[in-house]
């Protein structure tokens, strides 16, 4: 198995050039979860599947940022894991600013990392799904507590770890959706957005699929830069709002004001 083996800081695979690890590791042909796995070295520890008890951990750490991403944003806030709530194979954190909505059944690898760098280092706690892309990164700030983040290190570590293998994602059939008339309907009368998941189901569509069913009388397409114009109109008027962003391990959501809008990455 190919690894990567690190002498410095300099020659660090995930921080020796500008890129993210996630596209690095698409570069060179693996997955973010694949990358790390193959390190050679104490940076990377592959920790054991507990998933409920490292989520019941993460609040030894203290400040972190909870960074969460899919294909079209990455999603960044600074807050305390607390107020945790799991069931099953679902969980919530209620600890504002942290408003997390967790599918553990997608939470498949995960790995502590810590990077040396010239202010000290770069830790984290990441969990990747099957198909090896992250679902959610816990990076330590400069307030947490590097000695939890040690000790879940040490707690969890998996010593008999097996190589990381790929599973893609499925590819999924698009729904039919049945009584259209029906559904519009349904939709129209809604008085809380808590129905509206139910309501797909039942109406075999998909959220996506289900704007098409509505029709003009509920959704109009909207130019590509509608939703930067909406940011900007928020932050001039001071209106509150509410952003999520998820993958299918993690939504986050922020709630409240946006101030600085500007353009980043590509």
């Amino acid at each position: 198995m190919d690894t990567f083996e690190t002498a410095n800081t300099a020659t660090h695979p995930f921080y020796a050039s500008a890129k993210r690890p996630r596209d690095l590791a698409r570069d060179l042909g693996f997955s973010e979860a694949e990358l790390l796995d193959r390190h050679d070295g104490p940076e990377v520890v592959r920790l054991r599947t507990e998933i409920p008890a490292i989520v019941e951990a993460l609040p030894t750490l203290g400040e972190v940022l909870s960074l969460t991403r899919n294909e079209a944003a990455v999603h960044e806030i600074v807050g305390t894991f607390g107020a945790i709530h799991l069931n099953g194979l679902m969980g919530l954190v209620l600890n504002p600013p942290l408003d997390l909505r967790l599918i553990l059944k997608h939470w498949v690898s995960v790995f502590a990392v810590d990077i040396p760098n010239e202010t000290g280092a770069r830790r984290s706690i990441q969990v990747f799904d099957a198909a090896g892309d992250a679902v959610i990164k816990v990076h330590l700030r400069p307030a947490s507590d590097a000695a939890a983040f040690e000790a879940i290190r040490t707690r969890f570590a998996d010593e008999a770890a097996e190589p990381f293998v790929v599973s893609p994602h499925p590819v999924e059939a698009p729904l039919e959706g049945g009584d259209l008339d029906a559904f519009r309907d349904e939709f129209g009368a809604m008085r809380d957005v808590h129905e509206f998941a139910p309501m797909l189901r039942r109406h075999g569509l998909d959220r996506r699929g289900s704007l098409d069913a509505m029709g003009k009388a509920h959704v109009r397409r909207l130019a590509p830069d509608a939703a930067a114009a909406l940011l900007h109109a928020a932050s001039a008027g001071g209106t509150p709002i509410m952003c999520f962003v998820g993958n299918r391990g993690c939504i986050q959501i922020f709630t409240g004001q946006v101030t600085t809008i500007k353009a980043m990455g590509p």
